[in-house]
């Protein structure tokens, strides 16, 4: 407990402009999804509304449920400073590479949920690492 106490990166990260000064350049991938929701089924009709794509019959034959779907969220790749304005209240609920196409959920209300993980900070932004201090117990890991 309170491993991370004494961290640069509580006090830094939380400063407005921080991160977009120190590495906003960066570029970074990330998910985007409508309405939070990044894995799940979904009609195939929403998908296809004409029916034309099919799969093929030695593989269609096999689905449980060949009218359902597996919807997977969209990666994407931006600069952290256009990912992180895309996080703020007053953005605009659009996708920061495709502007002009918002996502809609299935509310009818337009905004885009974007997901980033597991980006470790050496080697990607490298300008930030200097912020998440190493424990001395796993210095082994850094050698």
């Amino acid at each position: 407990r309170g491993g991370a106490a004494d961290w640069p990166a509580l006090a830094n990260w939380r400063r407005r402009g921080y991160l977009e000064d120190r590495a906003g350049h960066r570029s970074i991938g990330f998910k985007a999804a409508p309405g939070g929701r990044f894995e799940g089924v979904e009609p195939a009709a929403a998908w296809d509304p004409e029916g034309e794509q099919r799969p093929p019959p030695a593989v269609a034959e096999q689905l449980e449920s060949p009218d359902l779907v597996v919807v997977r969220p969209q990666p994407m790749e931006a600069e952290l400073r256009t990912f992180l304005a895309q996080l703020r209240p007053d953005a605009n609920a659009t996708c920061p590479v495709w502007p002009a196409q918002p996502f809609t959920h299935e509310q009818g209300a337009t905004w885009p949920s974007f997901y980033m993980e597991y980006l470790a900070l050496e080697g990607n932004i490298d300008e930030l690492s200097d912020d998440v201090l190493k424990p001395g117990f796993a210095s082994f890991l850094h050698e």
